[in-house]
């Protein structure tokens, strides 16, 4: 999320370069053809549909199978393996360096932007 932060909103400290090179790095679609933050808002998805369907099993499975037929379109076990494998792509990536900022250098601070 820090990633997706950092090349949605931009400013004078924006490190996007970083960011978008993260993104890239973990978006399901190895080809690239998904644009970065959109891999991103669709892994949000995805993980929030499965915690709806998973409550919703517990219940309603009714209503639970419905859901997975019509939203999520995956069968539980595909859906977790889906998940689990995006989550450790970002967790072998979590120390991942965004960078300088890409706009701004602040003399006498680095790249913070504070001076003391």
């Amino acid at each position: 999320m820090r990633a997706l932060n950092e090349y949605a909103h931009l400013g004078i400290r924006s490190r996007r370069r970083g960011a978008a090179a993260l993104l890239r790095e973990v978006q399901s679609n190895v080809n690239g053809e998904e644009s970065r933050r959109g891999s991103a808002v669709n892994a949000a998805f995805m993980i929030f549909a499965f915690e709806l369907f998973d409550r919703l099993t517990d219940t309603n499975p009714e209503v639970a199978r419905e859901f997975s037929r019509q939203v999520t379109l995956f069968d539980r076990d595909l859906h977790l393996q889906i998940i689990e494998e995006y989550l450790n792509r970002v967790f072998a990536r979590r120390a991942h360096d965004f960078g300088d900022p890409d706009y701004g250098r602040f003399p006498g601070s680095g790249s913070s932007g504070s001076s003391s």
